[in-house]
Parts: structure tokens; sequence; C-alpha cells
């Protein structure tokens, strides 16, 4: 038996350097490149393999093959050929350490992907084109960072091989009549137009799968063998399937030469002897020739879609389009709180007509498309904040087509992971507590037909010599996550910060947002002043000038209660400690402020905030060591205490101060230090009750009250 193998084994070895040796080298790279600039990264791999049978592979073709491994979803084999080159070579190519990057980023091995990255941006030339792809690829890792250690109580689950393939599977939408069976679209071998160029013409060499629909339902406890439909719905060209009608008598489907550009039809699923093979096209305000795309219909009264129109705020963006007078009328854009300079696609509203899904990859995103949710308040008649889902239900890859069956208990999306079967799969969510926003329907059904609410009444008095005292009680605003700050919770406060400076015009406002001790100092601070800018993006939405507006990002810096209890963390605590506080500088005598704080237990408090608070009253000092567009890297933010960023709302500037004194003496020494450290930069700033002290007539002004402002008058300018 051994001799048999071993002769078996000896024949094989033989004819496979047979068949290989009538192909040369030359002509397998030639091939192999060919396949390789034509993005055909599978079959620029089996001609790379089969030269490095035969001939020893050159750095540069050791690269175009880690790639090939990259972008066919082998994360582990592109790695080892990358690590190989970086140990075996004095000067790396860029490519190698940015494919690095996107492989750990892949693994979500976030910390490793970030270092990579910076590797990246070192090495790059200035003008490189993915310079600024890679910069927000950062920001998406420390996304990822933060919700890798989030527990979830979703899974997700690959519907499998029966359903999907190696090819493209994407758009799931359900079946009008089952909950366990879905209709999707999927380009593979087995489609009917075969392997086709942009044009619409075969070609088996260097053309792509087109796409067709399939169906595909669950049988004894699995899903069943996906099925394409009838030849007159799936043809030569990109046949994809968008939504049906409520009824479900009405399916509509994309057909074009490729998934940018074609038409919209609608079937209406009539048998084979009332068929004609006449189309109907879908008449809207949707331009698919144009590009516009992912449709959903809500009762057949509401459509979304996305578009690249102009006039949006970048990428593609969400619009509407309600069904009146027997037509759909003229498409609306959903706004800047729900769209990005990214692309914003797939967007699916739920049952209670305010609740909107959609995938983006804007910053907040993990990677490449995320989805998001966000929420209409009808007191406020504006969308909050979109929040990320976070894994497992979003990957590094792209995440999009989000829809949920009726019950609100399970989902399905299309995404291409890496430990998926080709490219795009169908996934399937299960959710421990069902989504509740679309278990019921609201009143009014849809959020556009919400009427806004008559103006809040006021005290009145006819005397024309006084005005009337209003007294404004005000809360900090609490958030768990980003997309609480507009919470329907906080929606009080805020209307009552609008209140206050639509009443007086030349009543100033400071945000102060604070965090707990999540992300570390630098990037504390960071997320805070950001924090700070969606609190005045609302206001200056809502008609407040941007230059009334001071942001300050304090970060975990002044805890108000204690981050950590008795060697674990405190769940009281960090809630606490996640708080937006509003400060007045007003000029109006009619206004009375009273302040809401929060009761927090004895053994939780924190020195630390009585700390801020008390140096922020009355005349303080900051050593003031960067005035930039973006976030401030180097390791001087961790060597020194008292790290705050500030910022005016008009403004595209981040001041990133240092330290926090009663006296100008001490400042001074910080400021020194840090200009023996080579941070040409430091300056002292003045503050009277938090406010910066921004000209010399201020200080002035102010001098009689604080004297020590004479030393800072005094110094070495």
């Amino acid at each position: 038996m051994y001799k048999i193998r071993k002769y078996i084994f000896f024949i094989f070895s033989f004819f496979t350097t047979f068949i290989f040796a009538q192909t040369s080298p030359k002509a397998l790279l030639k091939e192999a490149e060919m396949y390789y600039d034509a993005q055909k990264y599978d079959k620029a791999l089996e001609n790379y393999f089969q030269l490095q049978r035969i001939a020893p592979l050159s750095n540069d073709i050791q690269i175009h093959l880690a790639i090939c491994y990259y972008q066919v979803g082998n994360i582990k084999e592109s790695l080892k050929y990358l690590n190989y080159i970086v140990l075996n070579n004095k000067k790396v190519d860029p490519v190698v350490l940015l494919c690095l990057a996107r492989c750990y980023h892949e693994n979500l091995e976030f910390k490793e992907a970030i270092s990579w990255y910076k590797k990246y941006l070192a090495a790059a030339k200035k003008g490189a084109k993915e310079r600024e792809g890679v910069k927000d690829d950062i920001k998406r890792c420390a996304i990822g960072l933060k919700a890798k250690h989030l527990e979830s109580e979703n899974f997700v689950q690959n519907l499998g091989e029966g359903v999907n393939s190696t090819g493209d599977d994407f758009a799931p939408i359900l079946s009008p009549n089952s909950n366990e069976k879905i209709y999707f679209s999927s380009a593979r071998a087995t489609s009917f137009g075969g392997m086709r160029d942009l044009e619409g013409m075969r070609d088996e060499k260097m053309g792509t799968f087109s796409s067709d629909i399939f169906s595909a339902e669950i049988e004894n406890g699995e899903w069943s063998t996906a099925r394409p439909l009838s030849y007159l719905l799936n043809g030569p060209r990109h046949d994809v399937a968008l939504d049906f009608s409520q009824n479900g008598q009405m399916m509509y489907y994309f057909r074009g030469y490729n998934l940018f550009s074609g038409d919209i039809f609608v079937d209406t699923f009539k048998t084979f002897d009332e068929r004609t093979l006449k189309t109907v096209p879908f008449r809207s305000p949707i331009n698919a020739e144009e590009g516009d795309g992912s449709p959903y219909f809500f009762n057949d009264t509401l459509m979304f879609f996305s578009s690249r129109r102009a006039g949006g705020y970048g990428g593609a963006d969400i619009y509407y389009s309600i069904f009146q007078e027997e037509k759909w009328q003229k498409a609306k854009n959903l706004g800047a709180i729900i769209n990005s300079p990214y692309d914003d696609i797939s967007p699916f509203l739920t049952n209670d007509g305010r609740t909107l899904f959609f995938s983006s990859n804007n910053t907040k995103s993990i990677g490449g498309l995320d989805i998001f949710k966000s929420t209409f308040i009808d007191d406020s008649l504006q969308w909050t904040v979109p929040i990320n889902l976070e894994m497992p239900i979003n990957s590094p890859g792209d995440d999009a087509f989000f829809r949920l069956t009726d019950d609100g208990s399970k989902g399905f999306l299309s995404s291409h992971r890496k430990e998926g079967f080709g490219q795009r799969d169908i996934y399937s969510v299960f959710f421990k507590n069902a989504i509740e926003e679309q278990t019921y329907l609201s009143k009014p059904d849809l959020f556009f037909k919400v009427q806004p609410k008559n103006g809040q009444a006021t005290t009145a008095d006819n005397s024309p010599k006084k005005e009337p005292t209003i007294t404004y009680t005000i809360s900090p605003l609490s958030y768990d996550k980003d997309a609480d700050i507009l919470s329907a919770k906080n929606q009080k406060m805020l209307a009552a910060m609008l209140a206050i400076l639509r009443k007086n015009a030349e009543t100033r406002i400071r945000i102060v947002v604070h965090s707990d001790d999540n992300a570390g100092g630098a990037l504390d601070a960071f997320f805070t002043i950001k924090r700070a800018e969606k609190t005045a993006d609302y206001l200056i939405k809502e008609g407040i000038a941007a230059e009334r507006i001071e942001l300050l990002g304090c970060g975990a810096a002044y805890p108000v209660a204690l981050n950590i209890f008795e060697g674990s963390p405190s769940v009281v605590g960090q809630r606490f400690n996640r708080r937006i506080e509003p400060f007045f500088a007003q000029k109006d005598k009619f206004i009375q402020l009273a302040s809401s704080e929060p009761e927090i237990p004895d053994y939780l408090q924190s020195g630390e905030f009585f700390r801020f608070k008390n140096l922020n009253k009355g005349l303080s000092y900051r050593v003031r060591i960067a005035s930039i567009k973006q976030m401030y890297s180097g390791d001087i933010l961790s060597r020194y205490p008292d790290l705050m960023i500030e910022k005016n709302a008009s403004e595209n500037i981040y001041h990133y101060t240092l330290g926090l004194f009663g006296s100008f003496a001490q400042a001074e020494r910080l400021q020194k230090d840090l200009l023996l450290q080579g941070i040409e930069a430091a300056k002292v700033v003045p503050y009277v009750e938090g406010w910066q002290v921004k000209t010399d007539i201020e200080v002035k002004n102010n001098l009689s009250q604080y004297p020590d402002l004479q030393n800072f008058i005094n110094r070495k300018k």
C-alpha cells in the first residue's frame, strides 16, 4: 500500500512539474500582473502560486502576493508574507505597512493596526492619496478598541454555505409573507448572465459574474439551498431585489449592466400565462441611472433611498419621498444629523415610524460601512445623533442592508467578514431583547407627520418698564453613549439652555464636558470636546450664533465621583462622571439661574472635582501648549496634570492647555519647564470664573478685583 501511494505521489509530482514547465515564469508573471491590475485577485493568486513553485519571487511580487491574500480574505497568509518582507528588508515599501495595518484591523487587533497605520503615515509621501483615509481608519480603530471590550447580548450567524457562495451575496429582504424566508441577490458562478464586462458583454477572462435574485427559506430547522428566481426576472444583466409593497403583491427590483447605474422596475408576480416580455418601470424621484439606490418602502406611502446628487453633505446621503396625489413627491434630504461627509446608505425604518437604521462609513464606524441607529424625537422634531450598533453586529468589513423581522427579535444583513465564504455573505442577527420600536405603531404613524407644539407660555406683564423675572433650573446633561446627548431625557435641559440664550442676546454659554476614565487621558479629553461640539451643533441648528458658545473638554481629569471603589469599577460613580455642564456669562439682571446638582453619596465623592470647581472660582491660570485643527500627537500630554481642550464653536481650532493654578507664579513655572522641553508655543492664559480673559482691556478691567493679574501684565512677552 505504501509503495502504491509513493508511486501515485511520484506520478502526480511528475505531471505537476511537467504542466508547470509548459508555462514559462515570464508568461505566468505577465498573466498574474494582468489579473492583479484588473483586481481579479483570486485569479492573480493562482498564477503567483504557480510561479512560486518554479521560480524565486522578487520583493515586489511577494508584496502583490500578500495583497492578493488580503483581498481574498486569507489574513493569516497575508500576514505571513508581510511580516517576512518587513523582517528581511531595511527599507519597506509604505504599501506593505498599509496592508499590515489593514490586516490587523480586519483581525480586530486595533492597537496593532493603529501602530502600523502611524508607521505608514510616517513613511508615505505627503501627497499620497491614501493618507486622509488612513487618518480616518485610525479613528475607526479607536472606536473598535472601545467597542471590543463591551459585552453584547446579540449574536450574529452566517446563514451557511447553502445560502452563501464564494461570490458576492448581498441585500437580503424579508418575504412579506414569512419571517422564515428571505430574498437576496448574488453574483456567483451559476448566475444566469455569466461573466460580463461593465458594458454587459460576455468576458470569460476579465469579466465579473452578474447578479441574480435568489430566495431561501428555513426547512427542518436550517436554511435551505438558495434557489434562483425565474428567468423572467433573472437575465443577462445585474438583477437585484430591492423591496416589496406592503401587501406583498409587487416586488421592486434593479436591473443594469453594472451595480452603479441602471433602472428600477416593478414585478407584479403574475402567473406565467399572464406575463409579457415588457417590464414595468418604477416612476419616482430615484434616478438609478445616476447611482441612486438602496430604496426602502414603508406602508407604500414613504420611501427612503440613498443618492450622491448635488446639494448633499458629501458622499451618499439618505433622502425620503412621500407618496401623495397618486405619485411620489420631490425627494428631501434627511438632514445633517443623519447624513455625513461620508457614505450613508441602505436605510430601514422600524414599525414605530421613528427609528431609523442605516449604514455609514463615517469615522464612528469600526471599519468600512457600519450599521447605525437614530431616533426621531417628537418634542424637538429632530433626529438623535446616530449611534453605532457595535460588535458583533458590525465588523471591520462592510456591514449593510440591515432589516428586522416584524417581532423585532431577529434581523438580517450582508457583511464582508474574513470568516465568510467569499465576498459579502448574508448573516442573521439574534437579539436577546427584541427591538421594541419594531413591535408597535405610533400616532401619527410617521415622523414627518408630527406637528410642532405650541410655543411655551411665558408670564404676562403689561408694564413697559419692567421685564418679568424668570428662574431657570439648570442640571447637568448625562450620557452613557454619545447618542444620549440629544436624548429625550436631556431635551428638557436643552430647551432651558435655548430659552436663556434666545431671550438674552448678549448671554454666552460655556459647555463643559466630563467623562469617566475609559479611553485614557488624551483620548478622553478629545472625546469630551467632541461631545461638547455635538451639544453646540444642536444649539447652532436652533438659531444660536456659534460665536456665543465656548466649549471645554476635561476628559476624566475631574471626576465628581470615584470611578474605582474598593478595587473594582464603580458603575454608579462612572455614571455620575459622564456629564455635560452648561455655564452662562450673563449680563441680564432679569435672569436667575438655579443649579440642580445630583446627590452623590459621601463614600463615592471625589476631591478632584471640588479642586476644579474651587480653582475656577475667581482668577485662575492655565498654560496653553498648542492651537491646532486636529487631535494633538505627543506624549507631553501624559506627563502633566489638568489636560483640557477648549475652543469657540465658531472656529475649527482646538486649544490644548495643561495645569490649573491660582497664581501666575505657579503657571509661569510650568511654562518655563515646557519651554525647556521644546514646547515653544507654551504661554500662560488667565481666566475669570472659568472664562478666558482674552484682551488687554479685559485684563485691566479685572485688575482691581484680582491684583495677581499685575504679574501677568508684567510678564516677559
